[in-house]
Order: structure tokens, then sequence, then C-alpha cells
């Protein structure tokens, strides 16, 4: 369940960061309703499988539209089915 999520989390963080407006650290904590620390770590995951994380001189972070995942971002309808989907993985023995 631990990493379904996860998955969940970056999946919200991936279309939160492809919109524009660039995000603060702390805007994106309060989003993922999580610490700011494990933004950080959240982003430094994302690098790590490829994601370019741009951040500008306002220490404000995006990903641009052009990167690894299309559509560009994900809507509400799309997210709340990937959160049922993750959610429901499992569940049976």
């Amino acid at each position: 369940m631990a990493n379904q999520k996860l998955l969940y989390r970056l999946l919200k963080l991936i279309a939160l960061l492809k919109q524009e407006p660039p995000k603060s650290i702390n805007y994106m904590a309060n989003f993922l309703e999580s610490s700011s620390r494990t933004v950080y770590r959240y982003l430094e995951l994302l690098e790590s499988v490829g994601f370019n994380i741009e951040v500008d001189k306002f220490k404000k972070y995006c990903i641009q539209d052009n990167q690894l995942i299309a559509p560009s971002n994900f809507n509400t309808e799309e997210l709340s089915f990937l959160k049922e989907l993750l959610l429901s993985t499992g569940k049976e023995k």
C-alpha cells in the first residue's frame, strides 16, 4: 500500500509541476499534504528517473511540457481514476 501512495503522490507532483506557473516547495508540500523534506526527496527521485526539474531564480520548480509523459498533464478526473486504481490494487488475496 505504501508504494501505491508514493506512486499516486509522484503522479500528482508530475501533473502539478507541468502546470504553469512554477511552484514553491511549500506550495507543493501543502498540495501533497507532506513535509518540505519529502517534496525534496520526491524531486530527487523524479530527477533520478529522467525528469529535468527546472528551478527559477525565485526557487520555484517546474517540468517543461516536452518531457517524457504525454499528455502533458492529468486532469482531476484522471487523477481520481489513477488513485482509485492504485488503491484498489492488491486487495484480493
